[in-house]
């Protein structure tokens, strides 16, 4: 095992956040899979907060990015964080194509 690699993974993987305002479905665990499969795992973090509505679910946000990530290769220099996407539209979108009961 290639411990400098290990390691260089751990320190480069996103740490996702799935915020639920309302009633979690019971199925969360499932939609967080297909949100991080769609981003897959972006590197500086990944916020999403999904909104439960009277017809179904709403995504209020979902970004990518903006977290500092630092290397092994990199340690004693200045991390830098990549910029912050918007990934509503392709989280909603890969969502729906599981058969989650999402809205715009």
């Amino acid at each position: 095992m290639d411990v400098g690699r290990t390691w260089h993974r751990i320190l480069r993987m996103a740490m996702p956040t799935f915020e639920w305002l309302g009633e979690k479905p019971a199925d969360s665990d499932e939609w967080e899979r297909v949100v991080r499969e769609e981003l897959h795992d972006p590197i500086g973090g990944l916020e999403v907060a999904i909104e439960q509505v009277a017809n179904g679910w709403r995504v209020l946000k979902a970004r990518s990015g903006g977290a500092a990530v630092v290397t092994p290769s990199a340690i004693g220099t200045l991390p830098v964080a990549p910029p912050r996407t918007d990934e509503r539209e392709r989280v909603t979108r890969a969502l729906r194509e599981a058969g989650k009961p999402v809205i715009d």
